[in-house]
């Protein structure tokens, strides 16, 4: 009991750390920019200047209190008929700026309606998506598929990016755990991402090497009823355990 209690403590203290460091970050240059501001109101091209990073800053702290919100909050699934396949397909349109520099292969074997909540399988895509780009940072390939295999809608987004190092495997859908530069990620997209397959019913699995790529393999029960999955939240320690496996590849 005092164990359990203690690891909780420990994971509110982390929780707790990663959002004041993801508030604080900004804040502190959104401080500076209106001193700056306040000290020379008359220069007009410094105000439209850091009027645009208050702006940024104000959308990164906002960032973070969604997401946030979405790695916490239980807010009932709508559950309706939609296509896994379309779904990809729009979140890669509205991605296109982002892969400029990235060859996109696609195999999609999923073209048929089921049951499932479309903005929650939207965000898991998103999410995994971005987070492959992000790991490009010089181009590289991105193969998406979508296949049914066994009562289950099976999701590979594959990257040839930098790839997870296995000393931090275990880490990744930790909160506000992040190997990216201050700004460019919060840390919780993986979070959310877990936590929304979880809410799903499915299960995520991770491959990867150092400097080899990175696969995400996503799989969702197959409901063709329409009927909303058992909405219950489980501790979050044994979920990731029993829900999420990192492996470093061999291949």
């Amino acid at each position: 009991m005092k164990r359990r209690r203690a690891e909780k403590l420990a994971a509110l203290g982390q929780l707790t750390a990663g959002i004041a460091h993801e508030i604080n970050n900004p804040l502190a240059g959104m401080l500076n920019c209106v001193k700056t501001m306040q000290e020379e109101p008359d220069n007009i091209d410094l105000q439209k200047r850091y009027l645009a990073l208050l702006h940024k800053g104000l959308k990164r702290i906002e960032l973070t209190m969604r997401q946030l919100l979405n790695y916490g909050r239980a807010a009932p699934l709508r559950i309706h008929q939609a296509n896994i396949d379309t779904i990809i397909l729009d979140c890669l349109e509205l991605l296109e700026h982002r892969l400029r520099d990235i060859v996109v292969n696609l195999d999609l074997r999923f073209n048929e309606p089921c049951c499932i909540d479309s903005e929650v399988v939207k965000q898991i895509v998103m999410n995994i998506t971005l987070n492959a780009i992000q790991a490009m940072p010089k181009g590289g390939s991105l193969t998406i598929a979508s296949r049914e295999e066994n009562g289950a809608m099976v999701l590979t987004i594959e990257d040839s990016g930098t790839g997870i190092g296995a000393e931090i495997q275990d880490r990744i859908f930790d909160p506000f755990f992040t190997t990216k530069e201050v700004g460019e990620g919060t840390g919780l997209g993986l979070a959310v991402t877990l936590a929304m397959v979880q809410r799903l019913n499915g299960r995520i699995d991770v491959h990867s090497r150092t400097d080899a790529g990175t696969t995400f393999i996503v799989a969702l029960p197959v409901d063709r009823q329409c009927l909303s999955p058992t909405d219950s939240t489980p501790d979050s320690t044994t979920t990731q355990q029993g829900n999420m496996h990192a492996t470093d590849s061999a291949g």
